[in-house]
């Protein structure tokens, strides 16, 4: 595994570029924060470019990212606060491509997202949606982001199953 030292390496400028909405829109990519949501994106098939692991990450959840991908990344735990902006470590950082957003079969059944702006109620949305078969959800703002954490993990990893489409 090749060790990243320095914030100014390129795959580290990335994926903080990623920590906000703005920046998932113009990359295309998001963070995976955690090794929960890294499971479900993998689930999801979601395309997972590399990983960032902490230096201090036990040898049981190194075995298993390497298991799912060969471009892992070791890094300090001091760069992995600044890829999130945190005072606290989460070990494990992952940088995936963004599904299309275009819906392709709208199937029986759409939801439409007018106006809802707290992340926890997007992701419990999803959920559900998921729940009752729903995989198409469109919304009215042209900037909606399902990709940030709170939502992500609020779905429990929905999101990733999820066709968006803006209007």
């Amino acid at each position: 595994m090749e060790v990243i030292s320095s914030i100014k390496d390129e795959r580290i400028i990335l994926a903080r570029a990623l920590h906000s909405r703005k920046g998932r829109q113009e990359h295309q990519r998001t963070l995976l924060e955690g090794e929960e949501i890294l499971d479900w994106a993998i689930e999801n098939h979601i395309p997972v470019e590399y990983i960032l692991l902490s230096e201090k990450a036990p040898s049981k959840t190194r075995e298993k990212v390497l298991s799912q991908t060969t471009h892992v990344f070791l890094v300090s735990e001091g760069i992995l606060k600044k890829v999130i902006d945190t005072n606290y470590v989460i070990p494990l950082i992952g940088v995936a491509r963004m599904p299309a957003g275009e819906a392709e079969d709208r199937g029986n059944f759409v939801v439409v997202l007018d106006a809802v702006q707290d992340f926890g109620n997007i992701g419990t949305i999803i959920r559900t949606c998921q729940a009752f078969g729903i995989r198409n959800i469109f919304s009215t703002s042209p900037d909606f982001d399902i990709y940030q954490r709170k939502t992500i993990e609020a779905s429990r990893g929905s999101v990733f199953a999820t066709r968006l489409r803006n209007f």
